[in-house]
């Protein structure tokens, strides 16, 4: 067991400029994303059009985000990913980009299936199959999770 979480140290060179990145396990994918801001029409444009796409897959959830404010704080508070606006009630779609590595896009699109059962549906697009399923795994244990 820990007690406390790990420190990581990430050391590369840019050109001839000696970098550092410092931070604490567990590192996860969100950290290294910055959000786009995309009006519905240039979101559904990325959407299509994005290289790897998956399937949406079913994540039981609970109440907590069930909550439209809550799950768009969670996208930009929690996830750095830029919300679209005008989208219709019970489905939420945001974008980011991989910070520091060009071209590098992660789409979510995440709507309630059934606000009984709680139960979304979440499906991710990215330009990289790595990002799109660390981006999967990660919402879909944050929405599962049962911390409040």
């Amino acid at each position: 067991a820990f007690s406390g979480s790990l420190p990581l140290s990430i050391a590369f060179a840019v050109g001839f400029e000696r970098r550092t990145i410092r931070m604490r396990l567990p590192v996860v994918v969100a950290k290294f994303l910055s959000p786009v801001t995309l009006q519905d029409a240039a979101f559904a444009a990325k959407w299509e059009s994005s290289a790897h796409q998956g399937s949406a897959v079913t994540v039981q959830s609970n109440e907590k985000w069930c909550n439209e404010q809550t799950l768009k704080a969670l996208m930009t508070n929690g996830l750095h990913m830029g919300v679209v606006e005008g989208r219709a009630s019970g489905t939420l779609a945001a974008a980011a980009t991989l910070a520091g590595v060009g071209g590098r896009e992660v789409l979510v699109e995440l709507s309630l299936a059934d606000a009984a059962a709680k139960r979304f549906s979440l499906a991710v697009r990215a330009s990289d199959p790595t990002l799109r399923d660390g981006m999967e795994d990660l919402v879909s244990v944050i929405l599962q999770s049962t911390r409040k």
